[in-house]
């Protein structure tokens, strides 16, 4: 999985996640950055590193998610040809630290994400060494 919006706009344009309605064709790129934000974001989801998320908007260079965190707190990550960004509860632009990885943001806010990433990994270790 690619990490920033930039690097596939050219070259792929299919994601299996998808916003209902939304087309990733050539000639329609924008929605990328919301396909690639909902499919980082599910699979932290899959592994129960987040508690939830919700995509809230979409537009033609970026993306934004509503993330609840496992503490508990939610915050807005933005998604953009930049990289990934936090916007904070009482600003509308986001922060200017750009992350990389979806990882990378989640780690950098919450210490449970971090956490629960380390269980994920014994657990498959555990079941590669029980085999």
């Amino acid at each position: 999985m690619s990490t920033l919006c930039a690097d596939q706009l050219q070259s792929d344009f299919s994601t299996p996640h998808r916003l209902e309605g939304s087309r990733d064709t050539p000639e329609n790129p924008h929605s990328f950055c919301a396909n690639e934000l909902q499919q980082a974001l599910a699979e932290e989801s899959s592994v129960s590193s987040i508690a939830s998320f919700r995509l809230t908007s979409s537009e033609p260079l970026g993306a934004t998610a509503s993330v609840a965190l496992l503490e508990g707190s939610t915050i807005r990550i933005h998604l953009t040809t930049n990289g990934y960004s936090v916007i904070l509860a009482d600003h509308q632009r986001p922060q200017e630290q750009v992350f990389e990885t979806i990882g990378q943001i989640l780690s950098s806010v919450s210490s449970m994400y971090e956490q629960r990433r380390q269980e994920v990994l014994i657990e498959a270790l555990e079941r590669v060494c029980s085999n």
